[in-house]
């Protein structure tokens, strides 16, 4: 028996971590229990606590929790006769609680089930729970509740490290074989006058258990009462919810039936249509939380009989009813769950629905367009909205603008504008000689924006040819009320259908009029931007005769607008500019361009000393001579422009080198950069050992990780055919001890961005030129230097070191010794010296212990969960290439773990499947043992976020 001494620790550590004061002395407490629940001695204070009468109710929970942790833990600590003696001991304790409270009686439950997964010895399991506990009522929600976890405690330690053949045995005899007993009772129970709704909802919660397990299949209850008892409980309040689950789990499980329509005809859809008159008799509740469920009903079976609602729509159309129906309650919350069916229909059709069936199905699409409509509108008086609120409609009515999108897939152009032209003709004022001035309505500028708003959302399906509704829609525009979202709205439709405007370019005066009026209104200005870029972008080569308006606007207008804004105008103007006939276009860049220019030259010269205002000033020329450059380069005007690059390339030397601390101006400084090594590259090509030299100063005295994403472009463009490679590579080696100083004085945690950036250098430089790289003198040391590094945290950074040593061993394993297979076969072809495979192969064996342990300690708790499979394999691959160290480093590190932590017979477990991949070469195995490792060690310390063991 437990010493008294052992449960007042348990008690007083409790105490402290639930009323105490001090955060120091709960954490403290918190990790004794922990460590608490790994001790054998656990087992036997658990279960007198659990036996005492007068333990507070918290100590009994952390009590129960503990027999259940150990149970799936550390079972392996007693032997046969004790684990049959605990099950006894349980079984009365779980009688003791029978009527609460029921967070105890769960997880005795838990416990229970647990024991019964793992205990071949314990037999008979579900007839005797069934005798215990189905024979009393008071008693028959802990039985519902035991035979609720089983499967999912079964699917537990399938997950576990349980002998696969062994757990399959076990469920055949658990489960399996009891499944027509279960169904049997939950018919029984479910029958039963005597049970109230608490014991009810948990036969329903039962059954769905067994359904999601696969124990229990729909098909096993055609024809049953169990069936039409699930459906009928929907009519119940007290078992609405419950109800709404296992509906939707019946109807989902029912897609394997061995003959679905047969199901469907006689069982299910009877059922659904009794649903549905149901959700009518209730409408007038407005309830969300009725709607809602019957929303997913109708939703999971619109998605698990969309062939047979394809096919026979005539019969099965009401569940289409059903769902639009759902549609239209007001509230955004409910309509989501649909649109994952709208998206499917849509590919059905799309892909084997006959012409005629299509029909059938067209006008469900065209009310569709109705209802969404509908939910588009802003409320009455949108400003009494939470910044929350508004940012969910927001998220909503990008959402459901994909709907949208599928419904002009279906309908085509014509049929799918119908509606939201017909609504903009019946609000839109008549053509009159004073429209221009209207103002719409107190409910009417909702009703107009929406429409605008479900027409900007179609623009990416909507055939740009089409002329019809497209045509009559952009004819309404004149006339549109004044306010300001619905100018914001039709800004935003021109900018989507630019392309239409290309073929209709009579509209162009009157839309860049409206678009350039736009900015007049500060709600608008960043639309009339976003709009006019499309238009300048797509209408290009009609625009030219604009050019003086446009001027006007860039000359006059920028200084009030958000530098987004301006950067939107500056690339319009530059599209337009780059469609001039050749010979035009330096001489139209110029007056665009020659204020920047100046302004840019002039606060250059003056080096050091700007004030904020006009080092902004600065950034700003740099950035629109920068886009000017950029577009007009991307777009063919190279040979035409490529000079006013050679004028502004040292004034921006000068001014990046003066202020090269200065964030903005790097960033800038790094796209202009790009620009000239991109479309300008080829004429740049003297100019790259100086913009290499000035990329090392550069980050040697800013730190900015903008500098390091240029040297990696630089690296990319200028690698082949191979003759600056010297210079590439210097570039690098100059700057690894920049960069190791720089985190060694700030600490990788702080720069994750500058980690990311020289991590994504690296790999570039080896897969470009890889052997310079490892017969590199600095290549070891860089190796080394590199592992620290995984502490950054950051997932972009570990993505990208990941990547650097998953190539550095996909190259080892392709070079070093004949793989067993090519995972890369990019890597695998390459040519390396056998000087530079030596410098890689002894790099990985200096490092590799270090190596070893930071990825063991990461999958075990330090990282994330997606990066399990990536530290799992560059493990297996550094076993692969040097297989004998390698596997001493990981058996070494695995066998440091607190036994405690991981107990040392599934340490000697591990050991042992570790010599066996080494022995016959089975490298592609150890990731999985690494992952299987990751996920018990996670689950038994608690830490979460545990991955899914392999079977």
């Amino acid at each position: 028996m437990a010493s008294d001494q052992a449960v007042a620790e348990v008690v007083a550590a409790l105490q402290a971590l639930y009323t105490g004061t001090d955060p120091q002395a709960k954490q403290r407490a918190n990790l004794w229990l922990l460590e608490f629940q790994k001790t054998p001695q656990s087992w036997t204070t658990a279960d007198r606590i659990l036996n005492s009468g007068d333990t507070a109710l918290e100590a009994k929970i952390f009590a129960a929790q503990t027999l259940r942790h150990k149970i799936t833990y550390d079972l392996g600590e007693l032997d046969t006769t004790a684990q049959l003696s605990l099950r006894d001991s349980l079984l009365n304790l779980l009688y003791n609680f029978r009527t609460g409270p029921k967070v105890i009686a769960t997880q005795l439950c838990l416990s229970l089930a647990g024991l019964a997964v793992q205990v071949a010895e314990w037999t008979g399991v579900i007839p005797q729970m069934m005798q215990l506990y189905g024979t009393n009522p008071e008693s028959v929600s802990c039985l519902m509740e035991f035979l609720a976890v089983l499967p999912e405690e079964a699917n537990r330690e399938r997950r576990s490290t349980m002998d696969p053949q062994a757990y399959d045995d076990r469920c055949e005899a658990l489960l399996s074989r009891n499944a027509p007993t279960v169904v049997d009772t939950l018919t029984r129970f479910m029958q039963s006058p005597e049970l109230g709704a608490g014991a009810r909802e948990a036969i329903l919660q039962c059954l769905r258990s067994w359904l999601n397990a696969g124990e229990i299949s729909t098909g096993m209850l055609q024809g049953s009462p169990l069936m039409s008892v699930a459906f009928d409980s929907l009519r119940d309040p007290d078992l609405f919810e419950a109800a709404v689950d296992v509906t939707c789990t019946l109807v989902y499980d029912s897609k394997e039936a061995d003959d679905v329509p047969a199901l469907l005809a006689s069982d299910i859809f009877p059922q659904l249509r009794a649903a549905h008159r149901y959700m009518r008799e209730t409408w007038d509740q407005e309830d969300p939380e009725l709607v809602r469920g019957f929303c997913r009903l109708f939703t999971e079976a619109c998605e698990s009989y969309i062939g047979i609602l394809v096919r026979q729509l005539d019969t099965y159309g009401e569940l289409l009813e059903a769902l639009l129906e759902c549609m239209t309650f007001p509230d955004l919350d409910i309509v989501p769950m649909t649109f994952t069916f709208w998206a499917q229909l849509t590919d059905r059709m799309q892909e084997s629905v006959p012409v005629d069936r299509r029909a059938g199905l067209e006008p469900v699409f065209e009310r569709l367009v109705g209802v969404i409509l509908e939910h588009l509108r802003y409320p009455p008086e949108p400003s009494d909205w939470t910044a929350e609120q508004q940012d969910q409609f927001r998220a909503f009515r990008h959402d459901i603008g994909d709907v949208l999108k599928d419904c002009v897939v279906v309908l085509g152009t014509e049929r799918a504008l119908a509606r939201p032209y017909a609504v903009l003709a019946e609000h839109v004022p008549a053509a009159t000689s004073n429209t221009a001035a209207a103002t719409p309505g107190p409910n009417d500028w909702q009703v107009i924006e929406a429409a605008l708003f479900s027409l900007r959302a179609m623009g990416r399906t909507v055939d740009p040819e089409s002329n019809g509704a497209l045509g009559a829609i952009m004819g309404l525009l004149p006339r549109l009320p004044t306010h300001p979202k619905i100018r914001y709205a039709a800004t935003l439709v021109i900018g989507r259908y630019t392309l239409w405007t290309r073929r209709h370019p009579d509209v162009i005066a009157f839309q860049l009029g409206f678009i350039c009026d736009g900015f007049a209104f500060p709600e608008v200005a960043a639309a009339s931007a976003m709009a006019l870029r499309f238009l300048c972008q797509d209408c290009a080569p009609w625009l030219a005769q604009y050019l003086p308006q446009l001027h006007g606007l860039y000359a006059t207008g920028l200084p009030s607008l958000h530098a987004k804004d301006v950067r939107e105008i500056t690339e319009a103007v530059a599209h337009v500019l780059a469609a001039l006939p050749a010979g035009q276009v330096l001489p139209g860049l110029q007056p665009f361009c020659e204020p920047s220019l100046v302004r840019l030259a002039a606060l250059a010269e003056r080096g050091a000393g700007l004030s904020p205002t006009e080092l902004t000033d600065l950034t700003d020329a740099l950035e629109r001579v920068t886009t000017f450059l950029t577009v007009t380069g991307e777009e063919g005007c190279v040979d035409e422009v490529q000079s006013l690059v050679a004028q502004v390339w040292p004034v921006v030397e000068k001014a990046v080198a003066a202020h090269v601390a200065y964030a903005p101006l790097g960033e800038v400084a790094a796209r202009f950069f790009t620009c000239c090594t991109g479309p300008y590259g080829g004429s740049f090509v003297s100019q790259v050992p100086a913009l290499a030299r000035l990329l090392v100063e550069c980050f040697q005295r800013s730190q900015l990780s903008c500098y390091l994403w240029v040297a990696k472009k630089l690296t990319v463009r200028y690698a082949r055919p191979g003759d600056l490679i010297p210079t590439l590579l210097r570039l690098l080696g100059d700057l690894v001890p920049t960069f190791f100083a720089v985190v060694e004085a700030r600490g990788c945690v702080e720069i994750p961005d500058v980690v990311e950036e020289f991590a994504c250098l690296v790999a570039a430089s080896l897969k470009e030129f890889p052997t310079r790289v490892y017969e590199a003198p600095w290549f070891g040391q860089l190796v080394g230097a590199l592992l620290p590094l995984f502490a950054v945290g950051e997932p972009y950074a570990l993505t990208a070191l990941f990547r650097v040593f998953l190539t550095l061993l996909d190259t080892a394993r392709a070079n070093h010794q004949t793989p067993v297979v090519h995972r890369s076969e990019e890597l695998a072809h390459r040519n390396l010296t056998p000087a530079a495979v030596t410098q890689l192969v002894a790099a990985l064996r200096a490092h590799g212990a270090t190596l070893t342990g930071i990825m063991v300690s990461g999958v075990a708790e330090g990282l994330d969960v997606s990066f399990i499979p990536d530290a799992s394999l560059l493990v297996g691959d550094l076993v692969e290439v040097l297989p004998n160290e390698a596997a001493g480093w990981l058996a070494d590190r695995i066998a440091a773990f607190p036994d405690s932590a991981y107990p040392p017979a599934a340490k000697q477990k591990f050991a042992e499947g570790l010599a066996h991949v080494v022995q016959h070469r089975a490298w592609d195995t150890l990731p999985r043992r690494l992952r299987d490792f990751s996920a018990v060690y996670r689950r038994r310390n608690r830490l979460g976020n545990a991955p899914a063991a392999d079977s």
